[in-house]
């Protein structure tokens, strides 16, 4: 059995609804276990490690910690395989234009993922690329960018990917993979009995290809499975948020996990700035059983199961249906109020984990509303799913494997050995297939049972295209080399299919370019440049559909409308949610980790996940409620019995999850992956079920009585007795706008620690804000962080002794009774440092490792460091970061490309921490001396503020009145955290504001529990 996991005690509700041992007033609380008053939460806050987190790890777990790591001294020997960038050993004679050395270039480019791209830029060091950024000019991302595009760098200089070409479990190559697949595939009358096993292609390039494939060999099958809940064969309901006062939400996370929540964040953020324009601040509704980023930022949130979804959407249209509790009831009613109100200018969305008859009931109340060409439109699909693509079609070639039919498969872009349902037996089915083929970034589950492997190019070392969920064709250009000469692509193995053995990606793309697309090398170069084509291949709408009451559109155009007109929904092919009883059990992808594809991705695992805080490991989520309940804790294993299967996992208690219904993530519990993924949390694909692909009733849960260690940093840092976070409605704003201020408690003496109270800021004074009401936990800042200043990962062990090194960790509090799920409202706070003016830190540094800048910032010299670690004890903000152990590899070849030259790699010993990305501040200033000139304003963009899809963060010279930072810091929403203490922090916040309906208003008074 392993350690049992003891940072949580359940707080006990008394009948009065009152939470026996919680603080009193507490408004804002990390965990249970922090609004209980736990021991354990009260020795994390009094403690700035836990008991034993100063003391070096056994041998055992420093061999642990050494294979997190990237096992450096056993790849050591394979340095070799990796494919360096070319370079020359003589001085250029003349030096390319383009290259200067020591500046970074930044090429355009996009990443896909499930079928859909995002627009990009990648920096680049002397042919290095170490960092992906959104693209400002592409219209799909506008500048942001996500968790997944960024790891991809790590992704590729992954130690653990593939690298040789297999064959039978020995090493082939690439000339005898072709001269088998003449012989046993393209010699096939027809192509019959051979099989294409692919997952969702948005690439019009390779759907070409597969079409080409299908025409040569009419009898061959291509059949297509993606394990995530993306659009396939359904029309696709694009966004346009900019233009919806009122967003209704069911069960879909448009702003984080969804195709196009880059683009969906920044044009929701833009409507929630009450400085400018606080008449056209939006107002979000948002049910979903299992919170999430949407749901944290919503003004109104229900904690829905997924199966009331269908019933929760019929009343917004008007339609009678299954009868909604008391709370569901109010939400519907607010809600269909202000889609009533809203003149066209509002829409509803919906999941895609939800069937189809819940997203064409959706599509009816959108039409009745009006919301159909202004904030959403319906267009065909981009992404290329055969038969439909999906569950379907993995089932499908399942039997026919069985039957004999098939005699070779090729899989590329899938993994069905790992993530097959649990009622689809692939095992039998890949035994029963004579030839077996494996194309994959690593030599996974399936790869293993495959005759052949041929090892994947990554997406950053090749030629490709793809389109975006907003229709914007644009082109993938390599970064750099293929690190593995190997490693193929899609698009050349099917170019051996389509006999066309010699084919280059470049060519091939150009070919498509100019003869398919009709464009020319001016366009051409144009497209290269920007990363995307402005005459884009987006989908035309779909009409709207005609309603059978009027056959017209239903307007909504008087303010004092009547309620959305009553609709039969279009005949579909599932019917709607049923609830056979007992507990519905929910399937999604991990918020870090994917549906797996991201499991040896170190900084993904390490990444806290947004709501959870979990780190290395899935769990079984539900509420307090259900917990109490069944007798539970935090870390208790529960047995999951659903359609006749099981599985076993540890239980996490989640406040404002639906209750008597769980949450299972994807993406764990895998049997070959690299050695960074071994041994993290378990698999839930086999509870799945083709028929109950995303969520389903009637299972059972049992305690097994075993227990496991789960790590989460939610109670890490915490900050005792403090005035946090704060936030008002946007009604008492407008009429209050002091109550920010009255909210500030100063001691009146203005005590210092300095001689002198004020520094004199004659140049630059650099400054941030951070705006509360745009933050939605999305993660972005974090891993910008972590991957523009090398920082390590240091595994799930270390992180239990509360030594993350994150520079920027983004706080989640918890408000309401965790025992009534709809009074749970949640909280985002990003915490980078706070650069104080008088910083603690400072003063207590025997050998002035920390000291203040001429220009506000508070540096470390890390040279001086000597490891005291007094200025982390006398940091109220938990800001600083030490590293215990020698984190950094190396060793690896890999990682040493990886990283970023303008920042030093730290050793064992030092203390870090942000410094507002100090080595950009020092870049422009060089340039802005080479051009005589001051710094401009908002010239200076740091990676967090960079990354964020919502703008929340804003940087620059606070002395300069035409920047952002010193314009909002003038806003009355502007406050400092821990102002009473004297610190003087240069990071502030600007306070979140809840667009609330009049008939869904807290219960509390104005101005309680806003602080």
């Amino acid at each position: 059995m392993k350690e049992k996991n003891t940072s949580f005690e359940l707080p006990i509700a008394s009948e009065a609804g009152e939470v026996q041992g919680a603080t009193p007033a507490k408004k804002h609380w990390r965990s249970l276990a922090d609004l209980a008053g736990a021991p354990s939460s009260r020795d994390l806050t009094e403690h700035e490690f836990p008991e034993g987190a100063d003391q070096l790890l056994d041998p055992v777990s420093r061999r642990g910690f050494m294979k997190v790591m990237g096992a450096s001294f056993a790849l050591a020997g394979l340095s070799a395989c990796v494919r360096q960038p070319d370079e020359k050993i003589i001085p250029y004679v003349k030096q390319p234009e383009e290259i200067v050395p020591g500046k970074p270039l930044f090429f355009a480019t996009s990443a896909t993922l499930g079928g859909f791209s995002t627009g990009l830029l990648v920096e680049s060091h002397d042919g290095r690329p170490t960092r992906v950024a959104g693209n400002t000019e592409h219209p799909g991302s506008l500048g942001g960018v996500d968790v997944f595009s960024q790891a991809e760098i790590l992704q590729m200089y992954d130690p653990d990917r593939s690298q040789k070409i297999i064959a039978n479990g020995e090493n082939s190559g690439w000339t005898d993979f072709v001269e088998d697949m003449n012989r046993r595939v393209t010699t096939v009358p027809g192509g019959n009995g051979v099989a294409l096993l692919l997952g969702a292609i948005g690439s019009p390039l390779l759907r070409k290809s597969i079409e080409t494939f299908k025409s040569s060999y009419p009898e061959a099958r291509v059949y297509s499975y993606e394990p995530t809940p993306i659009a396939s064969s359904r029309e696709i309901a694009r966004l346009n948020l900019k233009e919806a006062d009122v967003i209704v939400a069911l069960d879909a996370d448009i702003l984080s996990g969804m195709p196009g929540s880059v683009a969906n964040a920044k044009a929701f953020a833009g409507r929630r700035d009450p400085e400018s324009a606080p008449e056209t601040h939006n107002r979000l509704y948002v049910a979903e059983p299992n919170p999430t980023a949407t749901g944290s930022i919503a003004d109104h949130r229900l904690a829905a199961r997924s199966t009331d979804i269908y019933a929760i959407a019929q009343a917004l249209a008007g339609q009678s249906g299954a009868a909604l509790s008391e709370s569901a009831a109010a939400w519907v009613a607010a809600a269909s109020d202000d889609l009533r109100k809203s003149n066209g200018r509002a829409v509803v969305t919906v999941g895609e984990s939800q069937p189809e008859s819940v997203h064409a009931l959706v599509r009816t109340i959108n039409e009745s509303i009006g919301a159909i060409g202004s904030a959403v439109e319906y267009v065909p699909s981009t992404i290329s799913m055969t038969n439909g693509g999906g569950l379907g079609d993995l089932k499908e070639l399942a039997e026919a494997a069985t039957r004999g039919e098939i005699t070779t498969l090729i899989v590329s872009g899938s993994n069905p050995m790992y993530d097959a349902p649990g009622d689809i037996d692939f095992k039998s089915a890949m035994e029963a297939i004579p030839l077996r083929v494996h194309h994959g970034l690593y030599y996974d589950e399936t790869a293993f049972w495959s005759h052949w492997h041929i090892p994947a190019t990554h997406q950053f070392e090749m030629w490709s295209d793809g389109v975006d969920a907003f229709g914007t064709y644009g082109i993938n250009q390599p970064l750099i080399a293929p690190l593995y000469e190997s490693t193929r692509s899609l698009g050349q193995i099917m170019s051996v299919l389509n006999g066309e053995s010699a084919a280059k990606d470049y060519d091939l793309l150009q070919a498509y370019w100019s003869e398919d697309l009709g464009r020319d090398e001016k366009a051409w170069r144009k497209a290269l440049h920007d990363g995307f084509d402005s005459t884009s291949l987006a989908a035309a709408p779909v009409p709207a559909r005609q309603t059978e009451s009027s056959g017209e559109v239903a307007e909504t155009d008087d303010a004092t409308s009547p309620a959305p007109t009553a609709v039969t929904p279009p005949v579909v092919e599932s019917a709607p949610p049923t609830d056979s009883g007992g507990i519905e059990v929910n399937f999604r992808p991990d918020p870090t980790i994917f549906d797996g594809r991201y499991n040896n991705n170190g900084w993904l695992q390490e990444l806290p996940k947004p709501i959870t805080k979990l780190v290395w490991d899935n769990a079984v989520l539900m509420n307090a409620k259900m917990a109490l309940d069944n007798e539970l804790e935090n870390g208790d294993v529960v047995r999951i019995d659903f359609e006749g299967r099981s599985v076993e996992g540890p239980i996490w208690i989640t406040p404002g999850h639906a209750d008597n219904a769980v949450t299972l993530h994807f993406g764990y519990g895998r049997e070959r992956t690299g050695r960074v993924g071994e041994e993290t949390g378990f698999n839930v694909y086999p509870l799945r079920s083709t028929d109950s692909p995303w969520f389903g009733t009637g299972a059972s849960m049992t305690k097994t009585g075993d227990s496991h260690l789960l790590v989460s940093t939610q109670d890490h840092w915490s900050l005792e007795g403090r005035n946090l976070y704060r936030q008002v409605t946007l009604e008492e704003m407008r009429s209050h706008p002091e109550v920010i201020e009255e909210m500030e408690h100063i001691h009146e003496d203005n005590l210092s620690f300095y001689s002198s109270a004020d520094w004199e800021y004659n140049g630059y004074a650099w400054g941030m804000t951070i705006d509360l009401n745009r933050c939605t936990s999305c993660n972005a800042c974090v891993i910008a962080c972590q991957s523009e200043n090398n920082i390590p990962v240091i595994g799930k062990s270390e992180v239990a002794n509360g030594r993350e090194m994150h520079w920027i960790r983004i706080d989640r509090y918890f408000g309401g009774d965790p025992m009534d799920n709809d009074s749970v409202e949640i909280f985002n706070q990003p915490v980078p440092c706070m650069q104080c003016e008088q910083a603690p830190c400072e003063v207590v540094c025997p050998v002035a490792a920390t000291v203040h800048s001429s220009e506000g910032l508070n540096d470390m010299v890390y040279n001086r460091c000597v490891g005291t670690r007094y200025c982390s004890n006398n940091c109220p903000y938990k800001v600083r970061r030490f590293n215990f152990l020698q984190y950094v590899d190396e060793d690896t070849e890999q990682y040493k490309l990886m990283r970023n030259p303008d920042v030093s790699v730290r050793t064992r010993g030092v203390m870090e921490k942000c410094t507002y990305c100090v080595q950009r501040i020092n870049s422009a200033r060089i340039d802005a001396k080479i051009a005589g000139e001051q710094i401009p304003a908002n010239s200076i963009v740091t990676a967090c503020q960079q990354a964020c899809p919502t703008d929340a963060i804003a940087f620059g010279d606070i002395n300069n009145p035409e920047s952002q930072v010193a314009q909002l810091k003038a806003s009355p929403r502007n406050y400092g955290m821990l102002k009473e203490l004297n610190t003087r922090p240069r990071t502030t916040y600007l306070a979140r504001m809840r667009n609330t309906h009049e008939s869904l208003k807290p219960a509390e008074d104005a101005g309680e529990g806003h602080h």
